[in-house]
């Protein structure tokens, strides 16, 4: 295991998860990386943001969006090499919405670079599994 990379993996999921659960826009934004090419995926059709202002849009529309947000992580996987840390995890998201709690579970994958002495994210992607599709990998024709 690579200690020092589950380190700084594990600090920037913490670090996003407590900013998710303030719904703070700011404090997400100086986790990302300065450079326009940022890229953040998430599980809407339109959720595919890249630079900062596509990023910051993304993050204000979800927060409006939902009156709570949680993130939790697990069967956290992390290597590095140099300036670059990526990392997967299982993730699930629990969102309170119109006074209903409801959880998404899926998989967070990301990359990390160096920029300053400090960890940023370059990249990030949240999937959810396609339906029915354990234990095949191509899905069934419909």
């Amino acid at each position: 295991m690579d200690k020092r990379a589950m380190d700084i993996a594990v600090q920037a999921m913490d670090d996003y998860a407590k900013a998710c659960g303030r719904k703070d826009v700011d404090a997400l934004m100086d986790m990302f990386a300065p450079e326009e090419d940022i890229v953040n995926i998430g599980t809407q059709g339109d959720e595919w943001w890249v630079g900062r202002d596509a990023l910051r849009r993304g993050f204000e529309r979800m927060f409006s969006e939902a009156e709570a947000i949680t993130v939790r992580y697990e069967d956290v996987t992390v290597a590095s090499a140099g300036p670059v840390c990526w990392f997967s995890a299982k993730a699930t998201f629990g969102m309170t919405v119109d006074g209903r709690r409801m959880e998404i579970t899926g998989r967070n994958t990301g990359v990390l670079v160096e920029r300053g002495g400090k960890w940023l994210i370059a990249q990030s992607h949240f999937s959810i599994p396609a339906p029915g599709a354990v234990g095949s990998s191509i899905p069934k024709a419909a």
